[in-house]
């Protein structure tokens, strides 16, 4: 009888959350402004982890929670536009070592500070190392690259091995692939990182170690620049971003006014793609089903064009 009514609740969990997915389709479908803002969009009721109204969605199944996140993948680094038609951008290699270090990856501690970053896990592997590791990993060559602070170690390969080399990742969990990308490294990641887009980051939907990370290609740039950002947006301030160099020069009153400039050539104030989390829980008991669905925007007043889904 256990058997048989797992069985059914899973049954169950897969329909309420493909449900979820097309109510999710539906709020992003009926975004009509032109950048994110909370109080307008619907959708971004969910832009943290709440539970669905059961007026939404009801699971038919007693004792049953429905949870949900829309996250804009447009909020995250573009990890993609590291390596694009072979090329290495220095503005984005700038940016995603500007967020390894923010994240303290340099101050983890070493077993033996003398060992170098190594092929072999676990290994100790500094931002840059990190770097220069995730460069080989999609260019397209086999060779090591050759960064200024740390070269990649695709050339010690063991014969017979290589790297991926094609610019592209199945998943963010396929950075656990390379050396320095320790599980604890890439479970920081995931929520600041994206493989969706090689486009530009949405201002009003990133994280503060995001702005930050795309703050500091200015050197003049505050320690807390991407806080600040992320509280000027904030409805009790200046709202969201609609002219990036003007509403970032009035949150920051003109005081970097070189910073503002750099920020917007890697800016935008809104996005197309989102990323879906929703959660089946039965009760008091342990019981949980997930799942992930990918939707991209095909202009105002269309459905969003499902781009990938897994239930697990």
């Amino acid at each position: 009888m256990r058997i048989n009514r797992a069985a059914e609740q899973r049954i169950k969990a897969e329909y309420v959350l493909k449900s979820a997915f097309n109510l999710a389709r539906v709020l992003i479908k009926n975004d009509t402004s032109p950048v994110d803002e909370p109080i307008k969009d619907a959708w971004m009721m969910f832009s943290s982890r709440n539970q669905i109204p059961v007026s939404y969605l009801d699971s038919g199944e007693a004792n049953t929670s429905v949870e949900m996140v829309i996250l804009s993948e447009k909020g995250r680094v573009p990890i993609l536009s590291l390596v694009s038609n072979g090329s290495v951008s220095q503005d984005w290699s700038s940016i995603l070592l500007n967020l390894f270090q923010a994240l303290g990856f340099d101050n983890e501690q070493r077993t033996d500070v003398a060992a170098r970053c190594q092929l072999k896990q676990p290994s100790f592997c500094t931002s840059y190392e990190m770097l220069a590791n995730l460069i080989d990993y999609l260019d397209r060559d086999e060779q090591s690259y050759q960064g200024q602070n740390a070269q990649g170690i695709e050339s010690e390969l063991p014969l017979g091995e290589k790297f991926r080399n094609q610019e592209i990742l199945d998943s963010p969990e396929e950075l656990l692939l390379i050396p320095g990308f320790t599980p604890k490294r890439v479970q920081e990641l995931l929520p600041l990182i994206s493989i969706e887009t090689r486009a530009k980051v949405n201002i009003n939907a990133a994280k503060a170690p995001v702005l930050q990370a795309i703050a500091s290609l200015d050197q003049t740039a505050p320690a807390d620049a991407g806080i600040e950002l992320e509280k000027c947006r904030g409805p009790d301030m200046q709202g969201p971003y609609r002219n990036l160099q003007q509403d970032i020069n009035m949150c920051f009153q003109s005081r970097f006014p070189t910073m503002a400039q750099t920020m917007a050539s890697k800016l935008e104030t809104s996005g197309n793609i989102y990323r879906v989390i929703a959660k089946v829980g039965y009760g008091l008991s342990d019981i949980s089903f997930m799942g992930t669905a990918v939707f991209e925007t095909q202009g105002q007043g269309k459905l969003p064009k499902l781009k990938n889904m897994l239930l697990y």
